[in-house]
């Protein structure tokens, strides 16, 4: 077992050992978790680098306050806001939910600045040792000094207890305190507990419906993964040897910032719309896929119940932009702005609802499903920054002063590519690539061809009238090329000759090729096979390549099997065309598979603990065979307290097939 696989299958037994009853009796109150919690919740059990602690805040502290002053406030404020003394603990069934405790007094670290440097290393001291989200605190305090002066607050929090907002909204309420602690109003709006329980009423629980059949479609519509070198063992995926090297670029966007507003002026549009659309654009060239597909960053504060409220209420929605070779710049940048307001309204969703629905359509698509890219604009809430732009200014692109930074500590392991723009920030363009993914040569091109879209766009040249498909030569970008090893079906790059080797692995058959059949969306893949076993069947075939996506990601389970007894001379379509045929077939007829092996029905017994009335056939995934996204950390600890490890979360969150995981079971003593 690697460190990697350890941290992730000792969390999941800790959260076991420390499960509670539901629902609660005496001062602790109980409740399930919002739907904006539940991805941070499941990221402390997925993330093997992840400590729990994903943000900090420094705040100034007044003059003339002590440390006692401060102490006192921020009990306070732990009074007053419930979020600050929430922990996060699983139930006897496995499901997280949120604990609400009475106040307590928050430990204050108090940390003499000798160096100059006192603040980072304070909030490195806070930050060393994890947050476990079921039994800690959600937040940690710290005061950096100079003598015996107090010069700044420092908070450690969970992500899953606050956002960005919050801390904003703490903050004002911090130093109203230090003036008056008696100075503030009674808390308004929806709080975390009672926001989850909104989410359960029937005008929510409709809206969700309608938000999961949006989340749907776009898995069914995007591609299988934007970057084809994608590697699980590269990229720092739980439970997987490799690094999480990321590389990071800054640039500044003062003048960026003018461009793009002079354009979004121009046309009715945001800035934000047109950052999207030239990161879009360029990142459909240099991938080589018309659709892209994204997380778009939301505040997920639409509703005014929850815009006071101090919690975690920020997520990601998903787009697939779409956008034809055919359009214009001009075009392609209104159908972007549309499909962003589309995602920003469904970006308040479940993440394990949502992880459910990817497994389905992974399955039904055959294909491994990864997104992978994001996209971040930060609209800063005061508007003062707009007096720094120059509005005739336009950035050069030959001359752009990027700032680097190598072997980047970035927790999040599902990240590809990562665009922040932040406008009141003098370097508030931030780009970030997983080395496996990008090259930093790859990046620099990648900012250039944007600033240099964004500016010419800005002078009123003809580029917004330019066609899409012709874009890459205006910005210096050749689309990316693959060899004839390669095709795209369904929007999705395929290597054919890895698939073609796989089947030629599998028992009894002799030999396989796979041809494309059809053109453009229509376009379909036909495996051709020789077998020595004339009943082998496609339902068979297909379970196997399907236990073969989670280390094979570059594959498509093929959309036909044609099984023939001999092989074809010459070895072409038209020579397996001519062959007689044993057997064809989707292979998405049903086959059930019961529990035959020791660590099948091991398996399977703790499956059914979590999941009553889960069906019980070892040739679906767990997702189709009715398991629950929000239990499975508990699975794997319970697994480990029977004396099993081998398997990780994200390994019964694929469309490989029970006994494929099952397969990957080992004996180990019990912890």
């Amino acid at each position: 077992m690697t460190n990697d696989d350890f941290t992730v299958w000792s969390r999941c037994v800790d959260a076991v050992r420390s499960a509670v009853p539901f629902p609660a009796v005496g001062e602790v109150v109980r409740a399930d978790l919002m739907y904006s919690q539940e991805f941070y919740w499941n990221f402390y059990y997925a993330v093997p680098e992840h400590n729990g602690v994903l943000l900090d805040w420094a705040w100034t502290v007044p003059e003339g306050v002590t440390v006692a002053d401060v102490a006192v406030a921020l009990n306070q404020l732990v009074e007053r806001r419930v979020a600050l003394r929430t922990k996060y603990p699983v139930s006897l069934l496995g499901l997280p939910m949120q604990c609400v405790h009475p106040a307590f007094d928050v430990p204050i670290l108090t940390w003499q600045d000798t160096t100059g440097g006192g603040l980072r290393e304070l909030t490195d001291e806070l930050s060393r040792r994890p947050i476990d989200p079921a039994v800690d605190w959600p937040i940690r305090a710290g005061v950096l000094l100079r003598g015996e002066v107090p010069v700044s607050m420092v908070l450690v929090f969970n992500h899953l207890t606050l956002d960005g907002i919050s801390t904003a909204i703490l903050r004002d309420e911090f130093l109203a305190l230090l003036k008056d602690p008696q100075g503030l109003p009674e808390v308004i709006g929806r709080e975390p507990i009672s926001q989850a329980a909104y989410e359960k009423t029937a005008s929510e629980v409709g809206r969700h419906e309608r938000v999961l059949a949006y989340w749907r479609r776009c898995f069914e519509q995007m591609p299988n993964m934007m970057f084809t070198n994608y590697r699980k063992g590269e990229s720092g995926s739980p439970g997987r040897e490799g690094g999480t090297s990321f590389t990071a670029a800054t640039l500044s966007t003062v003048e960026l910032v003018a461009a793009a507003e002079m354009i979004a002026a121009r046309h009715r549009l945001s800035s934000s719309t047109i950052f999207l659309t030239a990161y879009v654009a360029v990142l459909s060239i240099i991938t080589g896929h018309r659709r892209c597909s994204l997380y778009v960053a939301s505040a997920n504060r639409f509703d005014p119940e929850v815009q006071p409220s101090v919690g975690c209420f920020f997520q990601c929605g998903i787009m697939v932009a779409d956008i034809l070779p055919e359009m214009t710049v001009l075009q392609a940048a209104k159908r972007l702005r549309a499909q962003s307001l589309t995602s920003y309204g469904n970006a308040h969703h479940s993440f394990w609802n949502a992880k459910e629905l990817a497994v389905r359509a992974a399955d039904e698509r055959g294909v491994a499903l990864r997104v992978g890219v994001y996209y971040n604009f930060t609209q800063p809430q005061e508007a003062t920054y707009r007096d720094e732009l120059q509005r005739t200014a336009v950035t050069d692109a030959s001359s752009l002063q990027l700032t680097w930074e190598e072997d980047v500590d970035w927790e999040d392991y599902d990240t590809d590519l990562y665009l922040r723009v932040v406008p009141n920030d003098p370097k508030g363009l931030f780009l970030l690539a997983h080395d496996s993914v990008l090259s930093r040569d790859e990046m620099e091109r990648i900012l250039t061809a944007m600033v240099t879209l964004i500016s010419l766009w800005a002078e009123d040249s003809a580029i917004r009238q330019a066609n899409i498909s012709h874009l890459g030569e205006k910005l210096g970008l050749e689309r990316r090329q693959r060899t004839a090893h390669w095709t795209c079906v369904d929007h999705c790059w395929i290597n054919v000759s890895e698939l073609t080797d796989l089947l030629c692995a599998i028992p009894a058959v002799i030999t396989a090729s796979v041809f494309s059949d059809g053109a453009g969306d229509e376009q379909t893949l036909i495996a051709y096979l020789a077998s020595s076993d004339p009943e082998i069947e496609p339902n068979f075939l297909r379970r196997r390549l399907l236990g073969s996506l989670a280390t094979h990601p570059n594959i498509m389970v093929p959309h036909r099997f044609v099984v023939c007894t001999q092989a074809p001379v010459p070895n072409d379509e038209q020579g397996w065309k001519v062959l007689p045929v044993a057997t064809e077939g989707d292979g998405k007829d049903p086959l059930h598979l019961d529990p035959s092996t020791r660590e099948e029905m091991a398996l399977l017994a703790v499956l059914e603990t979590f999941n009553p009335g889960m069906v019980k056939n070892m040739a679906r995934s767990y997702v189709l065979a009715n398991g629950r996204a929000a239990v499975v950390p508990a699975i794997i600890g319970r697994l480990a307290l029977e004396g099993y490890s081998g398997i990780l979360p994200e390994d019964l969150l694929g469309p490989q097939p029970l006994s494929a995981v099952a397969a990957m079971l080992q004996k180990c003593p019990r912890p």
